[in-house]
């Protein structure tokens, strides 16, 4: 790719990044971030899958890391979670 293609690149995903904060007041991070969140609290109180595999569904491949989040958003850990809202119980 050249110079002046990469520049146009960097520029087009700028402004997208831009509007997009300036439409849902989110960065698209943010935004990435709660919507495989909340997908990961739906399996966990639909499904039994193990929360390793809960990760890599939504996009995460460190169970760590998956945890640590799933915590941040939730105030709980996955598996506190799946105890509380689990429909299978």
């Amino acid at each position: 790719m050249g110079r002046k293609r990469f520049k146009d690149s960097v520029s087009i995903a700028s402004y997208l990044s831009h509007h997009f904060k300036t439409v849902t007041g989110k960065n698209l991070l943010s935004y990435l971030t709660e919507v495989r969140m909340v997908k990961a609290a739906q399996l966990l109180a639909t499904s039994e899958l193990k929360i390793n595999i809960i990760g890599d569904i939504v996009g995460y491949h460190k169970t760590q890391y998956f945890i640590s989040l799933f915590k941040k958003q939730y105030g709980l850990t996955p598996q506190q979670y799946r105890r509380q809202h689990n429909l299978h119980q």
